[in-house]
């Protein structure tokens, strides 16, 4: 069982990690055409900010899946940290397990509102702003399988 979302968990990671890279780049072309543009040919280019936006919204998320994955994700380290060994395995499983339902929570509503707002559509370009809106659940999907993982590890006491 550990093995499979252990599996699971890392092929996740590699597809958010190899977005997150054409996130970047795509950002980082995106930023420089802009100040190209804008200081350089004094036209700038009016779809660019809602473009943007959209590869940012990405990249933040799909990076902290990443960051779930490599348990660097904000924790309660100094509480967890205070109480003996056994005490403090219980409290990150907890922790693990509030987590999980809130993403949970999130998988769900976040759905939600992209079916909502599927049919607007940004001003400057033709892309629905439900785009912009499923960065969230998407990437809450990944963090759901990190996390797991960790409470299987944990449970397990794999370390």
């Amino acid at each position: 069982m550990f093995a499979f979302i252990s599996r699971l968990s890392n092929i996740a990671n590699a597809i958010a990690e190899k977005i997150a890279l054409i996130l970047v780049t795509v950002l980082t072309i995106l930023t420089m055409t802009g100040v190209i543009y804008r200081y350089v040919l004094k036209s700038p280019l009016v779809w660019l900010y809602e473009t943007t936006i959209v590869v940012f919204a990405w990249m933040v998320f799909i990076g902290a899946s990443i960051a779930f994955k490599r348990r660097e994700h904000i924790k309660l380290e100094f509480l967890v940290s205070s109480v003996p060994e056994k005490v403090s395995r219980v409290l990150k499983i907890i922790i693990e397990f509030i987590t999980i339902m809130f993403l949970f929570f999130v998988i769900k509503e976040g759905f939600q509102i992209v079916k909502d707002t599927w049919a607007q559509t940004y001003n400057t370009i033709n892309l629905s702003i439900a785009w912009f809106y499923a960065s969230f659940p998407v990437s809450a999907i990944f963090m759901e399988i990190h996390l797991i993982e960790a409470v299987v590890e944990l449970m397990s006491n794999k370390k």
